[in-house]
């Protein structure tokens, strides 16, 4: 048999196609030189279908890399069309909520429109209730009745009714008015010589009060006269006074300093068992610095400061306790009651000065802590308000129903100027010193320092100021007009008068507390931030960095809360 032309397995010479390039042999390629390779055909077909195997797999192993590819460009489309999907549903998206802003700001707009701006009236003052004779009154009605109306009037505020000491704007009367004073009744006149105890004040301290509590027989015109030193009509009437009670807790400071005889048999104040002798000095001394330190231990998270509350009520609980020296409460009060009130704890004639003392330190604590903190960290501003407010109001620290929140109000009139109606120029010692910029080794402090400085000072005075007593038993000793007031007296300053404290200051009560304003006054209340963060940066003279943040505050108000002003 010829092998040449009967054997499938050889390779038709005359086929000029050449497969050598393939590795792997074939039916079509195998010549008759392989089959010497092969020791028998067992062996060569064993090798025939190794290779066909071999060959199979590499097909499979093609067929599979496109199959995947082919998979994987599937995927990439859906991925596709899916991201265009998305991004057709954020451009839709973005432009429902820009109509919906241009919605809000409109009817933002509308709402504002009957509101004047930037200009507010004067809301009526409230009502006055005296036991003279009708005739004697009159002259009052006449003269309230002459005033012009003015813009954010700092003497009176929209009046908030409410129970447990609700908000009640004060009197437009340029002094302590009749409403202030106690009731013409001869049973409750307060005796004219301070009772006899071991105390003696400083000379100061001895002068009868500047504001008799006594039945008054003059006319009413006569007991409204301004303070002589509060001729300039943005300053707050009483502010005078608050610097002379600031002069009188530094006399207290010193008097008590000067108390170096032992006569006290107390509990240890290091927290050994037993009594210690201690002399006045040393024992408000160590009262001191435990109040310090307690306040420093303050924080801004909520419900964290329980420990603190407790441990500074008990150095006030303290300070009453202990014998010491008496003093008449009087002398450290702007306004006080004519004679006791049933109820109060303390209704005698005179309060332990050691009591007074450590008032006096919890309102330089209370600074101190403001200035050092709040203007880095405005939230600690929050919890220092609570705890004053608790302190203060807490009804065996009140002298016949009245707290010592003037005390506090004293270092505030001196560290904080502007909130009271203060005005000056900080280029010069004098505008310094009036605006409350602090001295140190007989110089002034940084700008950087004093800008902070006043940040948390203001941040606090908003934090005292709006305190919501609606729910509470106690009376509200420092009500929201005051903040009313602060800003009044801020806004209303002419554009050539105006200054960077100012603006520090300004910003600092706004920001954080436009919330609690509004619920206070409510559309009054967006009007005066209107004339704060609008007109007042708008009219400025020279546009500094702290009158740009005014207006950037105005700007986060309306991106965060939908308030627009403008």
């Amino acid at each position: 048999m010829d092998n040449s032309t009967s054997s499938p397995l050889r390779a038709d010479p005359s086929d000029n196609t050449n497969n050598n390039e393939h590795v792997l042999p074939s039916f079509t390629n195998m010549s008759i030189f392989d089959e010497c390779q092969y020791a028998s055909m067992k062996e060569k077909h064993t090798a025939l279908l190794a290779a066909a195997h071999e060959r199979s797999r590499l097909i499979w192993e093609a067929a599979q890399l496109t199959l995947q590819a082919e998979s994987d460009n599937q995927e990439a489309k859906l991925l596709k069309a899916r991201a265009d999907a998305l991004e057709k549903s954020v451009a839709a998206a973005e432009k429902k909520a820009k109509e919906e802003c241009r919605i809000r700001d409109a009817e933002n707009k509308a709402r504002a429109i009957p509101q004047p701006a930037p200009r507010l009236p004067t809301p009526p003052a409230p009502t006055v209730v005296q036991p003279p004779p009708v005739e004697q009154a009159a002259p009052v009605k006449s003269t309230q009745a002459a005033q012009p109306t003015t813009s954010l009037s700092p003497t009176s505020g929209p009046t908030v009714n409410g129970s447990g000491g609700g908000l009640r704007g004060p009197d437009a009367q340029p002094t302590s008015s009749p409403s202030t004073l106690p009731p013409a009744q001869p049973s409750a006149a307060q005796p004219t010589q301070l009772a006899a105890g071991s105390f003696q004040p400083p000379p100061a301290a001895l002068k009868p009060p500047p504001t008799s509590a006594e039945p008054s027989t003059t006319p009413i015109q006569q007991q409204a006269a301004p303070h002589p030193q509060a001729s300039v009509a943005h300053i707050l009437p009483n502010g005078p006074r608050y610097a002379e009670i600031h002069t009188l807790c530094k006399d207290l400071r010193k008097y008590i300093s000067q108390q170096t005889t032992v006569t006290l048999n107390v509990p240890n104040q290091n927290g050994t068992p037993g009594n210690k002798p201690y002399s006045v000095k040393a024992y408000a001394g160590e009262l001191r610095r435990a109040l310090t330190r307690t306040m420093g231990q303050l924080t801004e998270k909520v419900g964290t400061n329980t420990d603190q509350l407790h441990a500074i009520r008990k150095i006030f609980v303290q300070s009453l306790e202990t014998p010491s020296p008496a003093v008449d409460p009087r002398r450290f009060l702007v306004t006080f009651p004519g004679g006791p009130v049933e109820g109060a704890v303390h209704n005698g004639d005179e309060m332990p000065c050691l009591f007074i003392y450590i008032v006096n330190i919890f309102a330089k604590a209370v600074v101190a802590q403001l200035s050092n903190e709040a203007g880095v960290n405005p939230r600690i501003a929050e919890p220092i308000g609570i705890i004053v407010h608790n302190i203060i109001t807490f009804p065996a620290f009140l002298w016949r129903g009245k707290s010592f929140v003037d005390i506090i109000m004293a270092k505030f009139r001196v560290s904080l100027p502007v909130v009271f109606g203060e005005r000056g120029n900080e280029k010069m010692e004098e505008g310094r010193k009036r605006l409350g910029w602090k001295r140190i080794d007989g110089g002034w402090i940084s700008e950087q320092d004093h800008n902070d400085r006043m940040r948390g000072l203001g941040a606090g005075y908003a934090a005292l100021c709006l305190r919501n007593y609606s729910k509470s038993t106690r009376e509200n000793p420092w009500p929201a007009t005051y903040y009313w007031n602060a800003i009044a007296l801020i806004v209303d300053t002419p554009p050539q008068e105006r200054n960077q404290t100012q603006a520090l200051v300004l910003n600092a009560m706004i920001e954080g507390f436009e919330k609690k304003f509004i619920e206070f006054y409510g559309d009054m209340a967006i009007a005066a931030l209107r004339a704060a963060l609008i007109t007042f940066p708008n009219e400025a003279s020279e546009q500094t960095a702290a009158i740009k943040t005014l207006m950037v505050l105005g700007e986060r108000l309306k991106r965060d809360t939908g308030l627009t002003l403008a």
